[in-house]
């Protein structure tokens, strides 16, 4: 079967780039978990389909003509969603020539500022990279199972058009991310104390428990004048 035809799991921002590109030279399907989405899919060259975890015998249709397919759902504790739903109707999929997956950089943990390629070691430190590396292992394992080609693409921070926090501020859809564990303030304790502030603030967290041995701990101060300055240590 000469024909090509791509199918993007997950059509998002990376999904839609991938169909760009393709400047409508093959078919591009694409699976969305939400209507609204679907008319801003079909505009990009995606014909639409709707994936909310379940195998739909529209899916299972165009899965059957294509030939590249591209992974861009994220993994979950119970594993990969699309494996989980297809596994065996990809495994079956008689015109597949090629899977591409796309993972993150965090897979590869703390390295100390040195460079990591795609032969560094994995030493994810977060749960959801851990989770990620589990997810590329089953792709792969998919691969050598059926003979077919995976690649696993691992991005870093996914920047362009409408994904700028400086736009999204400008916008006003820009997002707190709250998380009280992770951040200390004294500030209304003792107000201004110039520079002991850091080293209050530090010897407070560590009688509190809040920072062991081994931790990064970031510091960041401002003072009059609108200057600052920002230092991550390990403690």
């Amino acid at each position: 079967m000469s024909e090509k035809q791509v199918f993007i799991f997950g059509a998002g921002y990376s999904g839609k780039a991938f169909a760009r590109a393709n400047k409508q030279v093959v078919p591009v399907f694409g699976t969305t978990r939400t209507p609204e989405k679907v008319e801003s899919l079909r505009q990009t060259g995606i014909m639409p389909l709707l994936f909310d975890g379940a195998l739909t015998p529209e899916i299972s249709d165009a899965l059957e003509k294509t030939t590249h397919m591209v992974v861009s759902v994220a993994p979950e504790e119970a594993g990969d969603p699309v494996l989980n739903a297809a596994r065996q109707a990809i495994a079956a999929m008689p015109a597949l020539e090629w899977i591409g997956y796309l993972s993150t950089v965090g897979v590869y943990g703390n390295y100390d500022g040195a460079w990591v390629d795609e032969t560094a070691e994995c030493r994810p430190v977060s749960k959801r990279s851990a989770m990620r590396v589990a997810a590329e292992q089953d792709w792969l394992e998919l691969g050598r199972a059926t003979g077919k080609p995976v690649a696993i693409l691992r991005l870093s921070g996914i920047y362009g058009p409408g994904r700028n926090a400086l736009v999204n501020l400008e916008n006003g859809t820009a997002r707190r991310l709250i998380k009280p564990e992770q951040v200390f303030v004294n500030l209304d304790k003792y107000g201004n104390t110039s520079a002991a502030s850091v080293a209050i603030a530090l010897d407070e967290a560590v009688q509190q428990g809040r920072i062991q041995r081994g931790d990064l701990v970031l510091l960041v101060v401002f003072g009059a004048g609108l200057t600052w300055a920002a230092a991550v240590i390990e403690w």
